[in-house]
């Protein structure tokens, strides 16, 4: 598992914590079982919750045993363990810190598109728009290539859809595209190079000087133009608007996970409050 952690796209940081964060667990786990490690045979959850408030108790802040669960989650889930009930206890803690998700209103998206529509170039407009279209995370992004991109004929629809395989951090989904995702492809050449048999099949879409882009220069694109428009905008922060968009539109739960790659409790974490925000509640009393 350590191996495959050091393989994924996480900060040394990131990888330290959780490092520490499961030798933690696994020494507490086995003094508390007489000395003895084992996964097999016990009451998973009685056990997590017991081990998220001993750490409460000895003074961890809520983030940094939030922090703790979400390792304890990553290592389940590699161990073939369903651990969806470590979600929704995580999020007992982390939602005394971070009640939502941050995402843009719609008067910060207009706002960022018109300096996207104004000021970004033709490549950089199409990176931008293309994650507000399917929720791709940057990882994602940076690993998809021309032949992850193909035809199909849908029961219902006149003509194919454009489907994209997407390798997620837990398991690879194929999702459809909608008709403002694939233009942003067009001006990258996706109509030349879709049809095509030939290598450029194997180079990646978004690039730049036929290089391979990173994490950073993503990061570095989106920031461009957020400092121009005066808003703190990230790569995750296009991602959570997509997502909130469509978890506001009514969009099944079950779907909204399928398409960005999560399980459906941690969508329902992350994407769905009891708690309206300021937006929704002040047009409910314009409604009124």
């Amino acid at each position: 598992y350590a191996q495959l952690l050091q393989q994924s796209p996480r900060s040394p940081a990131t990888l330290k914590n959780s490092y520490c964060d499961l030798r933690t667990f696994a020494a507490w786990l086995t003094q508390a079982r007489g000395g003895v490690w084992n996964l097999h045979g016990i009451d998973l959850e009685e056990v997590v919750v017991a081990y998220a408030w001993q750490l409460s108790e000895q003074g961890y802040k809520p983030s940094t045993i939030a922090r703790h669960l979400y390792s304890i989650r990553g290592f389940l889930a590699y161990a073939g363990i369903d651990a969806g009930f470590v979600v929704a206890l995580a999020y007992e803690f982390k939602s005394e810190v971070w009640p939502q998700t941050k995402s843009l209103t719609e008067k910060q998206l207009a706002r960022f598109l018109e300096v996207i529509e104004r000021d970004a170039l033709y490549d950089d407009e199409a990176l931008v728009r293309f994650i507000l279209q399917t929720g791709v995370c940057v990882s994602e992004l940076c690993a998809l290539k021309w032949k992850d991109l193909s035809f199909a004929n849908v029961p219902g629809h006149r003509r194919k859809c454009v489907m994209m395989n997407v390798t997620g951090r837990s398991e690879n989904r194929r999702t459809p595209l909608n008709d403002l995702a694939v233009h942003a492809l067009t001006v990258l050449g996706f109509n030349g190079v879709l049809p095509s048999t030939g290598k450029l099949l194997n180079t990646n879409i978004f690039s730049r000087e036929a290089c391979e882009m990173t994490p950073k220069m993503v990061h570095y694109v989106v920031d461009r133009y957020a400092k121009i428009a005066h808003l703190a905008v990230t790569p995750s922060i296009l991602r959570n608007t997509f997502c909130k968009k469509l978890a506001k539109s009514g969009v099944p739960l079950e779907h909204l996970a399928k398409l960005i790659g999560l399980t459906e409790q941690s969508a329902n974490v992350y994407y769905v409050s009891a708690v309206p925000n300021m937006d929704d509640l002040l047009a409910a009393v314009d409604q009124a």
